[in-house]
């Protein structure tokens, strides 16, 4: 076999082999629910509803939520207990750490309060699982003209 054609298999085997771990890192999201949503409170107040519902058979963690850091700024987003996420550079998000166990079939719910902006607004919800960073689901939200 010519070294070419042996550098090309091995190069394909390790896009396999690392494909396949990628799906296998994302399996922890495959039987589970998410949802987002933003519920207009009235008097130019708003409500982030983010709920995780666990479908398998196991024990799953939400570890965070992470929030896209332009629509957290621009609906002024904030818990209502007053505590403040952490900024992750990386991919541009304000990281709330939840790391709460849920058994099969248990739903959690994490809502954040805000201000509606002037403007229409979009992005993405994070639901990192299992303390992967590989192992999220992304669900888009907008709000708001």
């Amino acid at each position: 076999m010519l070294k070419s054609q042996m550098t090309d298999i091995v190069f394909k085997t390790s896009v396999a082999v690392s494909a396949a771990a990628l799906v296998s890192a994302c399996s922890d999201t495959s039987q589970m629910g998410f949802n987002a949503t933003i519920q207009d409170l009235g008097n130019e107040r708003l409500e982030l509803i983010a709920t995780v519902m666990n479908h398998s058979a196991e024990v799953k963690t939400l570890s965070n939520i992470d929030i896209d850091n332009g629509l957290h700024k621009k609906l002024d987003l904030h818990l209502m207990q007053g505590s403040i996420g952490e900024y992750i550079p990386i991919d541009n998000t304000i990281s709330y750490p939840i790391n709460k166990r849920l058994a099969p079939g248990q739903i959690y719910t994490f809502r954040l309060r805000g201000t509606k902006a002037a403007l229409f607004i979009t992005g993405d919800i994070d639901f990192i699982i299992n303390g992967d960073n590989l192992s999220f689901r992304s669900f888009p939200v907008s709000c708001c003209h």
